[in-house]
């Protein structure tokens, strides 16, 4: 009867798991495939409001990434 206990238990570990994978794996996907729109809104963004993508002297390059120095804006001395 052990043995059949151990069995039983087994089995309901795996469903459990099965069930938490089957629950789970939808919610990890949505989040994966929202964070890369996220971004690739903000890179459509980026394109849309002027700076075309090209590589300038002040531009730090990584790999395809290009990351801008932000020109801060002077105020005006009043």
């Amino acid at each position: 009867m052990k043995l059949l206990s151990k069995i039983v238990q087994a089995l309901g570990l795996f469903f459990i798991v099965v069930v938490m994978l089957t629950l789970y794996v939808p919610f990890i996907l949505v989040f994966v495939f929202g964070i890369l729109l996220l971004i690739a809104i903000v890179f459509l963004i980026a394109q849309l409001t002027g700076k075309p993508m090209e590589v300038k002297e002040d531009d730090v390059v990584i790999g395809h990434v290009q990351y801008f120095k932000y020109i801060p804006i002077k105020k005006d001395p009043s």
